[in-house]
């Protein structure tokens, strides 16, 4: 242990393997889950989760809890051997029912990966009922969805609130929903803008969403697009799709900040490449234009292409147009009419036009 947490000897986690060996191969349990535990992590030897396995396997066929866990872990993981639910779930009961707290923990998620609704409920109130805020908040989905428990949601909200009092992000968004919608809970703007502003606080990129939308409306408070630019900022930083979508146009209209085409590109971008077909269309349109990015047509037509193949009509018209002129795509009369007859259907006059005037 000093040679592996640097305690009166300098660190040196080579040693420290070497040591733990010698304990683990003379029966020492400790040592035995510790060089599996070295092995897992690549501690002071090279990783190998198969050796891992192996001496994890030792010192839990002897009863030890943590590595009765990290046996679990493994199964749950597929590292070292076939990943196997079964298997991991038969290894975290043993190691919950002597205390260990970890096994305790996963237990719940991995019955919900299993579809065991009723157990990952069952485990989740025990966490629950003596105060863990993850729990609490799973409990109350729990109770949303009807999963494990008949749908309710009055209780819902209840556990919702207790784990959004202690502080996490995701119940309190979800607190500011029932408020916003009036489950569970008697309908109230301000309540639910209140907690949704918690929860944004908190990094709930949902929240930000909705915090950004209240401020962009005027809901219950002075309409402010700086505000609103603030908060979908956040939320788009977060990974949130359609906040992205959102900046990008912000920044291309100049809408609570100041007009920056290069920067609606890149936020266009963000979005597009995570499938939001409108930025999709608009990353093509900017391709097309060579509006906040250099010209390229066939760059422009991969864009339009995919938003026109998720159905946007706009898109369908410039695809029919670039393989009637050619542009970033072999010219095709006979795919420039399947196009503009897609757009057309939809209700594009452009297109419509186009077919009306069309000759092979």
């Amino acid at each position: 242990m000093k040679y592996l947490d640097g305690v009166e000897v300098e660190k040196d986690e080579v040693k420290a393997f070497e040591w733990f060996m010698k304990g683990a191969e003379q029966g020492c349990i400790e040592s035995q889950n510790r060089v599996g535990l070295l092995y897992h992590k690549g501690m002071g030897v090279q990783k190998d989760y198969s050796k891992s396995f192996e001496w994890y396997s030792k010192a839990a066929e002897k009863g030890d809890a943590k590595a009765q866990f990290n046996i679990g872990a493994l199964y749950k993981n597929g590292q070292g051997v076939k990943k196997n639910y079964s298997k991991a779930e038969e290894w975290f009961l043993k190691a919950a029912e002597k205390g260990n707290e970890s096994a305790h923990r996963n237990l719940p998620p991995l019955y919900y990966k299993m579809k065991d609704y009723s157990k990952s409920f069952e485990w989740y109130l025990k966490l629950a009922e003596k105060g863990d805020a993850k729990a609490q908040y799973s409990i109350g989905k729990a109770y949303k969805k009807g999963e494990g428990i008949e749908k309710d949601y009055s209780k819902a909200f209840e556990w919702f609130l207790k784990s959004a009092e202690i502080g996490n992000a995701d119940a309190q968004f979800n607190v500011g929903n029932a408020y916003k919608k009036g489950e569970g809970i008697e309908k109230d703007i301000v309540k639910s803008y209140e907690w949704f502003l918690k929860a944004a606080e908190n990094g709930n990129r949902l929240a930000q969403c909705c915090t950004a939308k209240r401020y962009f409306i005027g809901e219950g408070v002075e309409k402010d697009s700086s505000k609103a630019f603030e908060w979908f900022l956040k939320a788009a930083e977060n990974g949130e799709t359609e906040a992205q979508f959102t900046v990008g146009s912000m920044f291309y209209n100049g809408e609570g900040i100041e007009k920056d085409i290069s920067k609606a590109f890149e936020w266009y971008v963000k979005a597009a490449e995570k499938g939001q077909i409108e930025a999709q269309f608009y990353v093509g349109l900017a391709y097309h234009d060579g509006d906040g990015t250099d010209q390229d047509y066939s760059k422009s037509f991969e864009w339009f292409l995919k938003a026109a193949e998720s159905g946007y009509t706009e898109a369908q018209y410039f695809v029919g147009l670039a393989y009637e002129l050619g542009t970033g795509v072999e010219k095709d009369s006979s795919k420039a009419f399947e196009w503009y007859l897609k757009a057309a259907t939809n209700g594009n006059e452009k297109a419509q036009n186009n077919i009306n005037s069309f000759s092979f």
